[in-house]
């Protein structure tokens, strides 16, 4: 069986031959399908990973690099490193919001959205640049009964600085955060970095800090500093700071 401990065993070892080898995009998107099977193994497509690993005898590297050569991405893949359709229509939205189980963004929850805040939606809401939600009817109903919740976001430091792409995000979580005038929480997952990138211990903090500044920068609500907090995986206590 492919869930057997034995098959994730298989799975790790892919994982660590792809980390050194992982130089084309196809490869990235191995190693990334291996991360996601390894953490929620019912909801990833394990067709490509069955492809390059059918037998705990295909882990030799000679074996190995030739089932990669060959393996084929037949289906469409949405990865941090690539985006690619199954056909040249392209990538299918409607496919992509099942598979994630989250919701369509509709007209209608718009519009509530609008008499609830009393804001016209941001134009990433408008434009369809965000398209799918999880529970945000659940959070207009909150709104509208006064009860609270809090927003929460993350960052996995694999550079010193972010760039546009990064930036889109937290663009969007600083809207949020004034329209509904909330907490926010921050977390730095300098631990998963360090676990996946070959990071050393101290880089992965280092990078995590040098990160904190440029979200910081993004202008969050420092009236709620005492709840708006940004923390670093690997040291909780000392690093819980304020915004």
């Amino acid at each position: 069986s492919t869930q057997s401990t034995g098959w994730n065993e298989i799975i790790r070892i892919l994982a660590h031959h792809l980390r050194k080898t992982a130089c084309s995009l196809q490869r990235k998107r191995l190693l990334y399908l291996c991360s996601e099977y390894l953490q929620h193994p019912s909801q990833t497509p394990i067709s490509p990973l069955v492809n390059c690993v059918r037998y705990r005898s295909d882990m030799t590297t000679q074996t190995l690099e030739k089932n990669l050569e060959n393996c084929d991405l037949a289906e469409q893949v949405i990865t941090p490193w690539d985006v690619q359709g199954e056909d040249e229509k392209g990538i299918d939205y409607e496919k992509l919001i099942k598979k994630f189980g989250s919701q369509k963004l509709t007209p209608e929850l718009l519009d509530r959205f609008t008499k609830v805040t009393g804001h016209e939606p941001h134009h990433f809401l408008r434009r369809g640049i965000v398209f799918s939600h999880r529970d945000f009817d659940n959070i207009l109903t909150l709104k509208e009964q006064g009860k609270p919740f809090y927003l929460y976001t993350g960052r996995g430091p694999s550079s010193g600085s972010l760039h546009l792409g990064h930036c889109v995000p937290f663009m969007f979580t600083k809207w949020l955060q004034d329209v509904f005038d909330v907490p926010l929480i921050v977390q730095m997952t300098d631990d998963e970095k360090f676990l996946w990138k070959d990071l050393k211990l101290e880089e992965a903090n280092k990078l995590a800090y040098q990160n904190i500044k440029d979200i910081i920068a993004f202008g969050f609500d420092l009236r709620k500093r005492l709840y708006s907090v940004i923390w670093t995986t690997f040291h909780p206590a000392r690093s819980f700071t304020g915004i």
